[in-house]
């Protein structure tokens, strides 16, 4: 990946992106929904700039998803979605140190993980 697209991605995820630990309490099976509960660090970029999202999409992967417009006076947001493990990894591996507002944001998504599931993200 070229270095001049890290770098714009973590400024773009410094102003317009976050990191989150999620926990998960139910999840689908072939019979219907259990009470099984998951862990995952998921990394949202927003925008209103579509071919930016898809831009970064092609980047890192995830999903982009149309926000659900209240107020029609907005303009029309739309959020990347990147769950996958490997995806988050390599993100957080190539972007973590040009970060500088969500550094700390970084740190705290990490070790909620390890303290919810025992051990290490990179695990």
């Amino acid at each position: 990946m070229k270095e001049k697209d890290i770098c714009y991605t973590a400024g773009f995820f410094d102003g317009d992106g976050h990191i989150c630990f999620e926990e998960l309490k139910q999840k689908r099976t072939k019979k219907g929904w259990s009470d099984v509960v998951s862990y995952r660090i998921a990394i949202r970029l927003v925008n209103t700039n579509l071919p930016v999202i898809k831009k970064m999409q092609k980047l890192w992967g995830g999903f982009i998803y149309k926000r659900k417009m209240t107020d029609k006076r907005r303009t029309q947001a739309y959020d990347l979605i990147i769950v996958r493990k490997e995806a988050i990894k390599k993100f957080i591996e190539l972007v973590y140190p040009h970060l500088i507002v969500r550094k700390n944001q970084v740190e705290k998504a990490i070790e909620s993980y390890k303290l919810a599931r025992g051990r290490s993200y990179y695990e």
